[in-house]
Formats: C-alpha cells, sequence, structure tokens
C-alpha cells in the first residue's frame, strides 16, 4: 500500500527544522508542551456548530498533532489554528511528536480520550499512523492529515495532497530561472550547487530528488554537495555548520536549493556573515512560507540577503478550518488539493497578502 507523506510542509513542509524538546509523556495528562484553548464564546454559527461537533457531546475541540513544534511552519499553524479555533468559540488542543511515530501515535489517542471532534495532524510515517487514524473515525472524531489517502476510507475524514515531486521541482525551477538569468554564458558545469534536504519521510526524499534534477535541467550546474538534515535536534545550527564546511570546501558555490525556508534562513545569514563572499553571485531557493523567508527574499533586492525565492502550498490551516465547520467538503475519495505558488522578489508582496496575517 503506497503512502506518502506531505511534510510542510510541507517546509514543510516542509516543510524542515529547529528542534526544541517536546514531552514523549504516554500517559493521559497535559504534558507540557502541550496547549489548549478552552474559551468556548465565539462566532461559529448554529450550522456550523452543529457539523463540528461529530461526537454529539455538545461543544467542538480541535486537535492539532504535529510532527514537531520546532519547525517554525507547523508553529505557524498552531498559532493561526488556535486563533480561528478561540474566534469560533472551539476548543483547541496541540501537541508535537517531536519525529517520534510512537509518541504521535498516543498522542492522538489523548486527544481522542479528551473528547476531540477533529484532528489535523501532520505525519511522517502513515504506517505507524493509520491505525491511530482509524479509531480516532471509530470513535467519531474527523481526522484531516497532509499525505496521500489511505487505502481504508474509513481511516480518515480528508487528506490534503499536492505531489512532493512538483513541490521541490518548483523550487528547483526557481533556481534555474536565476542561474539563466544570471550566468547566461557559463560553462557546463561551472556553476556549483549545494542541495540540503531531510530524509525523514519518503516524500521529503522525493522533494530533494526534484531538486538535484538541476543538473539534468541545466547543464551549467553541478551539485558538489549534498547534506541531510534527518534527525538533527538542532538543525539551524547544524545548517549553519555544514554552509561553514560547504563555502571552505567550495569558495565558488553559487546555488543552494533548500529542503525547508527553516534551512534556508540559517544558511542565509552564515552567507551573509562570512568574510570573502560575493554574495550578489550566490542564491537560495526552498520551499515553505515563512515571514522571515518573505521578508529575506524582500531584503534581497538591496543586498542584504541571497535568500531569493521559495515555493508554498496554500493555507492549509484555512482548508482545514473550512472543512471543520463544513463549508469546504473533500472529493469523494477524500483527497483536498492543496495549491503552490512560486515567490521571488518580484512578486513577494502576492506572499504576504495571501500568508501574512
Amino acid at each position: 500500500m503506497k503512502k506518502r507523506v506531505l511534510a510542510m510542509m510541507l517546509s514543510v513542509v516542509m516543510v524542515s527544522t529547529l528542534f526544541t524538546g517536546c514531552s514523549s509523556d504516554t500517559n493521559n495528562s497535559v504534558t507540557e508542551n502541550e496547549q489548549t484553548e478552552t474559551e468556548i464564546q465565539g462566532s461559529a454559527t448554529a450550522e456550523q456548530i452543529a457539523f463540528a461537533d461529530t461526537n454529539g457531546d455538545g461543544k467542538v475541540m480541535v486537535g492539532f498533532s504535529a510532527v514537531s513544534f520546532s519547525d517554525n511552519w507547523m508553529v505557524n499553524e498552531d498559532e493561526a489554528m488556535k486563533k480561528k479555533c478561540k474566534e469560533l468559540g472551539f476548543e483547541y488542543t496541540s501537541q508535537g511528536a517531536e519525529g517520534v511515530s510512537a509518541t504521535q501515535v498516543n498522542q492522538m489517542e489523548n486527544m481522542i480520550t479528551l473528547g476531540c471532534d477533529w484532528i489535523y495532524a501532520t505525519i511522517f510515517d502513515p504506517d505507524a499512523l493509520e491505525a491511530a487514524c482509524r479509531m480516532a473515525e471509530d470513535n467519531k472524531c474527523h481526522v484531516i492529515y497532509i499525505g496521500v489517502p489511505y487505502e481504508d476510507r474509513g481511516a480518515f475524514y480528508a487528506a490534503l495532497t499536492g505531489s512532493q515531486y512538483d513541490y521541490g521541482y518548483k523550487a528547483m525551477e526557481l533556481a534555474d530561472a536565476w542561474v539563466n538569468e544570471k550566468y547566461p554564458d557559463a560553462a557546463a558545469g561551472s556553476i556549483e550547487c549545494a542541495i540540503f534536504m531531510n530524509s525523514v519521510s519518503e516524500d521529503f526524499v522525493t522533494r530533494a530528488n526534484a531538486m538535484k534534477e538541476i543538473e539534468k535541467v541545466n547543464p551549467k550546474v553541478k551539485i558538489v554537495e549534498v547534506y541531510d538534515l534527518v534527525g538533527q535536534d538542532a538543525s539551524a545550527a547544524k545548517c549553519q555548520e555544514y554552509t561553514d564546511q560547504l563555502f571552505m570546501k567550495h569558495p565558488d558555490c553559487k546555488l543552494i536549493i533548500s529542503h525547508s525556508s527553516d534551512f534556508a534562513n540559517a544558511i542565509d545569514e552564515v552567507v551573509m556573515r562570512t568574510p570573502g563572499l560575493d554574495t550578489d553571485s550566490i542564491a537560495i531557493f526552498s520551499d515553505d512560507w515563512l515571514e522571515a523567508a518573505g521578508n529575506a527574499v524582500r531584503s534581497s533586492e538591496e543586498g542584504k540577503s541571497v535568500f531569493r525565492g521559495f515555493v508554498a502550498s496554500g493555507e492549509v490551516n484555512d482548508t482545514v478550518m473550512k472543512m471543520v465547520t463544513g463549508e469546504v467538503l473533500p472529493n469523494e475519495d477524500g483527497t483536498a488539493m492543496l495549491g503552490m505558488y512560486s515567490f521571488t522578489a518580484k512578486n513577494i508582496d502576492e506572499a504576504f497578502a495571501m500568508f501574512a496575517k
């Protein structure tokens, strides 16, 4: 059974990752990193409440089960979901599993026990989570997750889908366009490139493989290093360590394609502070919207950053909450497609209009 997961988101998503410690306590108590919103007076209509109250207990509770709250994209998702639930008058709880599938299974089971009507999940091990998703549905708790749908339609309510290959490929296309504009007459193999990836899931490997297509698409480019951030508890620091190594070994490297904007921001800091680098000749491209990434891309026009573009998916949390209230329904197979958008300094204002709140 073929199961793939979108990180993100990816960043990712993933999508992509500054790890903070999160409890893996397996009892039903609220851990120190769990956040619960219990104010229930809000703007939801009677029809929305009736739809959202799947277990019929007279209230609506939404849970967010994140792969890791060390990832800034997931932190942003958490904050947006919490805010929206408060506006609607829904209870809200969230937990991060910090990359441990057994912890995430336990946390989802806790959310079911707490009485969640809906669980929005970002998962990296679909095999390990399928039973927990089925348990949720059996207990009238609907699961919305990022990934390809399970074959068992009864194991989930909606799968937010999109191609991780396309996500990585679009970032690669931004890099390709920059190389052709910046170095139109460069010789074959003369533009050195590094890939920063995260192999925590099969889908993230697929994203990285699409980024590596740059050598085939643009013969001017040669990949000289591939850095894998899988399992790093302090991935930003590790990105910066790898970036130092990269330019010590390849001082003429011109191009970096990053798994996520978290990674890209960390890489950008090192490039900008490293003496002797011609920053005008270097570019970073990545996946995932972060406000810090948008600011960096915007400032690249002023020579204050080499972060020149990224690809972002549509507002996932907005889609989730519209599903919770019945405004958006999944397709017959349970899928709901997410859009992909490319941004550079030329259209970065559109990203802020779309994502910044």
